[in-house]
């Protein structure tokens, strides 16, 4: 369903990038696009349905078939229904939401991740970023929030 642009892994983690699949890992950002919408002009009046859809229980609400989605992988993981705890626009050519995620992996200690979900248009398309943190504290999500303000603040400038 979507298309990844690109990673953007820490230099702690992108020393580790040939053995990804056997370390856990956090602080990682992802930049992709929605292979259903990509060839569709996107607007403002996009960006806020977007924003509606995903802030108006998006996620819960197509949980369940999300969540079969992951186990017929069989990954060995179970993940819990992302809550959103905050939402906001940024500048007017963006929103985010903000989420804990419970997560329990064979043979790992259970964890919450934290994320932001990002939509933002660049060039008259509509182009999504996450970024991940493993949830420890409230500092959490403020790191959370300011690399991931900082961050789409920078892209956001790219197009201008």
């Amino acid at each position: 369903m979507n298309m990844v642009l690109g990673y953007y892994l820490n230099d702690q983690i992108f020393e580790k990038k040939d053995s990804l699949g056997l370390i856990s890992f956090d602080d990682f950002w992802k930049v992709y696009g929605t292979k259903q919408i990509m060839d569709m002009e996107a607007d403002a009046k996009m960006l806020k349905e977007m924003d509606d859809m995903m802030a108006t229980n998006f996620m819960t609400k197509n949980w369940e078939s999300i969540k079969s989605g992951v186990g017929e992988l069989e990954l060995g993981v179970e993940i819990g229904t992302p809550v959103v705890i905050e939402n906001y626009n940024l500048n007017n050519n963006s929103f985010t939401l903000i989420m804990l995620i419970d997560y329990e992996v064979e043979g790992v200690e259970p964890f919450t991740m934290a994320m932001s979900a990002n939509g933002f248009l660049i060039s008259d398309r509509m182009v999504w970023m996450a970024y991940y943190l493993n949830y420890k504290n409230e500092e959490t999500i403020q790191k959370l929030k300011d690399n991931s303000n900082r961050i789409l603040a920078k892209l956001s400038d790219s197009t201008k």
